[in-house]
């Protein structure tokens, strides 16, 4: 799930008046518009038509409905087009931004990068993934790694902590991106991506197995693992969902009448209810069990036998059906 920023403090006379703060790069954020509004997209993105660009003369402009401002309100808008000249840098900044991703990428995959990660597991990354439940035939299977420092940026300020490391695989294994668990991170964010615009990607426990005519989506990608290798069931499909939404992509990729079942934190019924709702409420079950069902598995309070049989209880996807399961 995304996370919400501060305000550049030049800008920060917007605060309330604007939602879903996202930070691009060093001068460039994102939310919604003061003017306008905007909402979460339907697949669960975050709007980001309103851009501010926190420089020596602050501006900030919705793509959507041309609202503008400097920083400094007492100063005049530009004229037309000036606003028109700037709408066009913008659209090419977005697209050197999808080029820029698109060679990350190539890089990514071409210095199988993963495999560093996994070759650095020994030791405190072996000892990590098994007290998270996952073995060392599943860490070589899954090709889980270890980094023993990385830098990383946080609210304008750097720290540097180990990070466990989790291979994104489609079917058939090509490598979308890598993300890193932050392993001293306090509150806030414990995920960080390899790469930077990947998109929001969905973890595969098995690529050699697609989505099936039943489908299990666990909240979490360590908690999607742990289940799928406590079902003990190698055509079990199990997917690691990247947080409460899905974008429009993801929404896409799992279209089809097969049945999923969601499988949420305890007390998240009513994001299981949008999700089922963007996914299909009629091909939905939902699971909300009464702790994390990995944290039940390591406390070997949930069995292989008890798992398979809380499935099997998931329940039918009404507003009181997942107001009742919580």
């Amino acid at each position: 799930m995304p996370r919400e920023v501060p305000l550049p403090p030049q800008f920060a006379w917007l605060t309330g008046r604007i939602h879903y703060v996202q930070q691009h790069s060093r001068i460039e954020y994102s939310a919604s518009c003061p003017d306008c509004g905007g909402e979460v997209h339907q697949g669960g993105e975050w709007p980001d038509r309103f851009r501010i660009f926190d420089e020596e003369h602050g501006r900030g402009w919705c793509r959507r409905c041309g609202f503008f401002t400097w920083a400094d309100q007492s100063e005049k808008p530009p004229p037309a087009d000036v606003l028109e000249q700037w709408r066009k840098e913008q659209i090419e900044r977005e697209e050197e931004r999808k080029r820029s991703a698109e060679r990350a990428l190539a890089h990514l995959r071409s210095a199988r990068i993963w495999e560093i990660y996994h070759e650095q597991v020994d030791g405190a990354g072996r000892e990590y993934w098994r007290n998270a439940g996952i073995p060392d035939t599943w860490q070589d299977y899954l090709q889980l790694g270890w980094c023993p420092m990385k830098r990383i940026w946080r609210d304008g300020a750097a720290f540097d902590t180990p990070t466990a490391t989790i291979p994104m695989f489609e079917p058939g294994w090509a490598c979308r991106n890598v993300t890193h668990r932050l392993i001293n991170a306090e509150g806030g964010d414990k995920y960080r991506p390899e790469i930077a615009g990947q998109g929001q990607l969905l973890f595969w426990t098995d690529p050699d197995v697609d989505v099936t005519d039943h489908t299990l989506l666990v909240e979490g990608a360590k908690k999607a693992a742990v289940t799928k290798i406590t079902l003990d069931n190698a055509k079990t499909c199990v997917l690691g969902l990247p947080g409460t939404s899905l974008n429009a992509d993801n929404v896409a990729r799992l279209a089809g009448p097969g049945r999923l079942t969601l499988v949420m934190d305890p007390g998240a019924r009513l994001a299981a209810w949008r999700l089922a709702k963007a996914l299909g409420r009629e091909r939905c079950r939902v699971l909300l069990p009464p702790v994390k069902i990995d944290d039940g598995i390591l406390a070997g309070e949930l069995t292989t036998r008890e798992v398979r049989a809380m499935l099997q209880r998931a329940v039918a996807v009404t507003p009181q059906s997942v107001a009742k399961a919580a």
